[in-house]
C-alpha cells in the first residue's frame, strides 16, 4: 500500500511538472515521455506543545481602620464647619491699636476665618495615604501559558508551515498542513523529548502537560531531456506546485521552433511575393491560392518538425515528429510546382481571341511579352486585340483613344486609323444632315491629333452650319461671329463666299421686312429702324458691300423717327397733364359741393379759407407733375447736330462726349 502511494505521488509530481511545461510549447504527454528520472527528497520536522504552570505571590490588602475605607476624615481644626478661629486676634476679633482696641485686620472683626487645613471640611487619611486600604500580607497564585517548540526550525518544510508555532494549529484539519503527519500524541514525561523540543523554564515554573507531532514533506526532482540537453524541475506537495528548476532545454526547444517558423515564413513570403509580382497574369490565372496555402502549411510544418526533433528520442512519434518532418520536405516541392507550372501560352491567347474574350487575350499577350516566353507572337496578339477593340468601339472617342495607344506593327495601326477615318467621316455626314454643329465640333475635337485633316474639315462644316442656323434664327451677331471664324479656319474661298451670301440674303430679307412698317406709330418706328440699322451694319461687315437701304439712310430716318416720337410723347404728356388738372378741379368742385350741402360746423370765413388753401395745393401739385413730365420729355429728346440732323444715339439728358462726331458736332437740344 505504501509503495502504491509512493508511485501515485511520483506520477502526480510528474503531472504537475508537465502542466507547468505546457507554457513552453510542449504537450503534457510529450513531457512525460521526455522524463528520465524522478528523485524524491523527504524533509522531516517535529513540534511540541507544552502547558507550563507558574507560581507567584499576590499581596493582600484590607480596609483602613482610621478612615474606614473612605480615604479621608473630618478636619480636627474646624470640625467640618470650614471656619477656624483667627490666629491674629485669637478669636476675639479685636487687636490693640494706637488709640485703643480696633478690629482685627485679618478677620476684619469676625473672630474666625476660612480653614486652611482641610478641603471642604475633610483631610486625607495619613494611615492609608488616601487609598482607603492597607496591606494585610501576601497569598500564592498560579498561572498557565502554552509554548510551542519546533525542530529543526530552519528547515524548508518548517518554513513552509506558516502557523507551525501557533498552539491552535495543533487542533487544525491535517489536510491544511503543508506536510504529512507521521506521528502525534501526548508525552507523559517531557524529559523523553529531544532537548531541542524542551521548553525553557523559569523560576517557580513546571510543565503540566506536553503533546508532540512529527511531520514529513516530500519534494521531487524530475529530470527530463529536450533540445539535446538535460534539465530538471523541483515539485513540492501539499499543495502540489513546481517551485524551481532548469528550464533552459524547454527554452531552447521553443526558440528552435520559432526560428524554424520564422525562416520558413520568410522563404514562403519571398516565394509568394515573387510569384505575384512577376505579372498580373499569375494573379488572375496562376495557382496563387494553392501556393499561399502550401506556404502557410510549410511554415507551421517547419515549426512542428523543429519542436518534434528537439524532443527526447523516447517522445518521438508519428504525429509529433515524422508527419511534420515529411511535410516540411514535401511542401516546398508542391510550392515549386505551383510556382513554375502555370505559364501564359500563345494557344490560350488565340483561343480567347477566337471566342471574343479580348480582355483574356490581352492579358495573355502582355504576359507573353513581359515573361519573354514568345515576344514575337505576343506583339502580334497584342496588335490583333488592339485592332479588335478599335473595330468594336462604341464611340469615336473610344476608337480614337485605342488608336492613340502604342502599336507593335505599323500595318495594324494603319488599319485602325483607316477604320477611324471611315467611322468619323460617316458620323460627320450624319450630323451634318441633321444640322447638329455641336456634335460635329465634338467629333473634330476627338480626332484632331489623329486625323487633323478630317478634324479641320468637320470643324469648318460645323461652323458653316452654325452660321446658317444663327441667320435663320435672326441672331445676326452669332452668324457674323461664325462667318468670321470660318474665314479664320482657312476654308475654301468658294465655301466661305457661299456662306456669306446665304447669311447676307437672310439679312437683306430682314431689312426689307423692317422697312415695311413705315406707317406704324413713332415709337414702334424707332424700334424698327434701330433693328434695321444694326442689321445693315452687320450686312456690310459680312458681305463687304453696302446694304439697301444704306446705313446713312437708315440713320437719317431713325433721327427723324426719334424726333417724331419725342414730339408725340410731349403731346401725350401735355394732354395727360391737362386731363389730370381737369380731374383735380372736378374733384375739388365735388368736395366743395359736398361741403356746402353738409351742416356747417365752422364759420363761413374759415370754411372759405380752407377751401381756397385746398385748391391752391391741388393746383401746385398738378403744376409740379406737368413740369416733371416736361423735363423728362426734354431729357429723352435727341441732340441736334450742326448739319441739321438728329443724333441717333445721344439724348439731351445724357452725356454728350463723342456725339455727332460725324455730323460737325453738337448744336444743342432738339427741344
Amino acid at each position: 500500500m505504501a509503495a502504491g502511494d509512493e508511485a501515485d505521488r511520483r506520477a502526480q509530481a510528474v503531472g504537475v511538472a508537465a502542466a507547468g511545461a505546457v507554457r513552453f510549447g510542449i504537450s503534457a504527454d510529450a513531457f512525460r515521455d521526455s522524463v528520465e528520472s524522478v528523485q524524491e527528497r523527504i524533509d522531516r520536522y517535529q513540534r511540541a506543545r507544552h502547558v507550563i504552570e507558574r507560581e507567584h505571590d499576590v499581596p493582600v490588602r484590607t480596609t483602613c481602620a482610621t478612615c474606614l475605607g473612605g480615604g479621608s476624615h473630618a478636619c480636627t481644626v474646624c470640625e467640618g464647619t470650614l471656619r477656624a478661629p483667627c490666629d491674629e486676634c485669637d478669636g476675639s476679633g479685636k487687636v490693640p491699636g494706637v488709640r485703643g482696641m480696633k478690629n482685627c485686620p485679618t478677620c476684619r472683626g469676625k473672630a474666625d476665618r476660612r480653614c486652611t487645613s482641610c478641603e471642604r471640611g475633610s483631610v486625607r487619611c495619613g494611615t492609608c495615604t488616601g487609598s482607603g486600604n492597607v496591606s494585610a500580607g501576601t497569598r500564592i497564585e498560579t498561572t498557565r501559558r502554552t509554548e510551542v517548540t519546533v525542530h529543526p526550525r530552519d528547515s524548508v518544510a518548517a518554513r513552509r508551515h506558516v502557523s507551525v508555532e501557533s498552539p491552535g494549529d495543533f487542533d487544525a484539519d491535517p489536510s491544511r498542513w503543508p506536510a504529512r503527519l507521521e506521528r502525534a500524541g501526548r508525552v507523559v514525561n517531557a524529559s523523553e523529548l529531544p532537548s531541542e523540543l524542551r521548553p525553557s523554564l523559569g523560576p517557580r515554573e513546571r510543565i503540566v502537560s506536553s503533546e508532540a507531532q512529527s511531520f514529513a514533506a516530500s519534494s521531487y526532482r524530475i529530470v527530463y531531456r529536450a533540445a539535446f540537453r538535460t534539465g530538471h524541475v523541483i515539485v513540492e506537495e501539499r499543495p502540489w506546485r513546481a517551485v524551481q528548476g532548469d528550464q533552459s532545454p524547454l527554452l531552447r526547444r521553443r526558440a528552435a521552433g520559432r526560428l524554424a517558423f520564422g525562416g520558413a515564413a520568410l522563404i514562403a513570403l519571398l516565394v509568394v511575393t515573387t510569384f505575384y509580382f512577376r505579372d498580373s497574369w499569375y494573379v488572375l490565372f496562376g495557382f496563387g491560392s494553392p501556393l499561399c496555402v502550401a506556404s502557410i502549411a510549410f511554415a507551421f510544418a517547419a515549426r512542428s518538425a523543429a519542436r518534434g526533433l528537439t524532443l527526447h528520442s523516447r517522445a518521438w512519434s508519428v504525429t509529433r515528429t515524422w508527419i511534420p518532418t515529411i511535410a516540411t520536405f514535401l511542401l516546398p516541392v508542391a510550392m515549386a510546382f505551383a510556382f513554375a507550372l502555370p505559364r501564359p501560352s500563345v494557344a490560350t491567347a488565340e483561343a480567347a481571341l477566337a471566342a471574343g474574350d479580348l480582355e483574356r487575350a490581352a492579358i495573355e499577350a502582355r504576359a507573353l511579352a513581359e515573361t519573354d516566353t514568345d515576344p514575337v507572337a505576343a506583339d502580334r496578339l497584342f496588335d490583333e486585340v488592339h485592332l479588335r477593340r478599335v473595330r468594336g468601339g462604341w464611340s469615336i472617342a473610344d476608337i480614337a483613344a485605342s488608336v492613340r495607344q502604342p502599336w507593335r506593327a505599323a500595318r495594324y495601326r494603319a488599319a485602325a486609323v483607316r477604320h477611324l477615318r471611315e467611322t468619323s467621316t460617316a458620323s460627320a455626314e450624319t450630323y451634318a444632315q441633321a444640322r447638329d454643329p455641336r456634335a460635329l465640333v465634338e467629333i473634330a475635337n476627338q480626332i484632331r491629333d489623329v486625323l487633323p485633316d478630317v478634324a479641320a474639315d468637320t470643324h469648318r462644316r460645323a461652323v458653316a452650319i452654325a452660321a446658317h442656323l444663327c441667320a435663320e434664327r435672326r441672331s445676326f451677331a452669332c452668324a457674323e461671329d461664325n462667318v468670321g471664324q470660318l474665314a479664320q479656319l482657312g476654308g475654301p474661298p468658294d465655301e466661305v463666299l457661299a456662306v456669306r451670301e446665304r447669311v447676307g440674303q437672310v439679312m437683306h430679307a430682314t431689312l426689307e421686312a423692317e422697312q415695311i412698317g413705315r406707317g406704324a406709330s413713332p415709337s414702334v418706328r424707332v424700334q424698327s429702324l434701330q433693328r434695321a440699322l444694326d442689321t445693315a451694319q452687320r450686312y456690310t461687315r459680312v458681305t463687304g458691300r453696302p446694304s439697301s437701304p444704306t446705313v446713312a439712310e437708315i440713320e437719317h430716318d431713325l433721327g427723324a423717327a426719334r424726333t417724331a416720337a419725342a414730339a408725340e410723347e410731349r403731346r401725350v404728356a401735355a394732354e395727360r397733364a391737362r386731363q389730370d388738372a381737369r380731374d383735380a378741379r372736378r374733384d375739388a368742385e365735388a368736395r366743395r359741393a359736398e361741403a356746402r350741402s353738409a351742416p356747417r360746423r365752422q364759420a363761413p370765413v374759415e370754411a372759405q379759407q380752407d377751401e381756397r388753401a385746398t385748391l391752391r395745393r391741388e393746383t401746385r401739385a398738378a403744376a409740379r407733375q406737368e413740369s416733371q413730365r416736361s423735363r423728362s420729355s426734354r431729357a429723352d429728346a435727341p441732340l441736334l447736330c450742326r448739319d441739321g440732323t438728329l443724333s441717333p444715339t445721344c439724348t439731351c439728358g445724357g452725356p454728350r462726349r463723342g456725339c455727332c462726331s460725324w455730323h460737325r458736332g453738337v448744336a444743342g437740344c432738339s427741344e
